[in-house]
């Protein structure tokens, strides 16, 4: 199978992969290469865009198509704006989550904290451990009345210390300054502070 050049129109045949797994074709006149991509959208090949505003109509949040695609919810999500959809306001937090659920505290192995919203944080405990193959430990739940404008707020008020997406290098004065802005007392949720080991 051979391919004509795009730089002097000889014969070109194949030379490996792209990262991006994409054919790499070398030309036997000239000696250059270069690579026959998919159609994209943006960073997003034409194919994935199909399937992401098929995932998007049929109700799908932006963090589940990023999981369906592989593809991150900030490139979804400015995918989504640039054709009218609102996937939310702030990296990919949707507009289900502007409603009463639980704001979690989970700890991986290497001691970062991931500071999250879900209505169920032990089913997306599993979930993680599923997805990154290690343990996750349920630090600390608390029930607030917005989780995507809770969430938002300590993004925001920690964004010094991120590492990476929603997981933050925090010390025990930092979980207990999340402690104490959304405890409530009569919080049956809540699991206690003092449980965690920053690092």
């Amino acid at each position: 199978m051979s391919s004509q050049c795009p730089h002097c129109n000889g014969v070109c045949i194949k030379r490996g992969y792209g990262r991006d797994g994409s054919q790499r074709w070398g030309c036997k006149s000239c000696g250059r290469r270069h690579r026959k991509r998919a159609p994209r959208v943006g960073r997003i090949p034409l194919e994935s865009c199909r399937l992401v505003f098929g995932l998007w109509e049929a109700g799908n949040p932006a963090r589940e198509i990023e999981r369906q695609t592989g593809h991150h919810r900030d490139t979804i999500c400015r995918l989504l704006r640039r054709h009218g959809c609102d996937p939310g306001d702030y990296r990919g937090v949707r507009v289900a989550l502007s409603r009463p659920g639980m704001v979690y505290l989970m700890k991986r192995p290497d001691g970062a904290v991931k500071i999250g919203a879900s209505v169920d944080p032990a089913r997306r405990r599993r979930q993680l451990q599923r997805c990154h193959g290690y343990a996750v430990e349920l630090v600390d739940v608390f029930e607030v009345d917005d989780m995507a404008k809770a969430e938002r707020s300590l993004h925001l008020s920690f964004a010094a210390r991120r590492l990476r997406h929603e997981w933050f290098s925090l010390l025990p004065r930092h979980v207990a300054q999340i402690a104490a802005a959304l405890y409530r007392p009569a919080d049956n949720t809540h699991l206690g502070h003092d449980r965690v080991v920053g690092h």
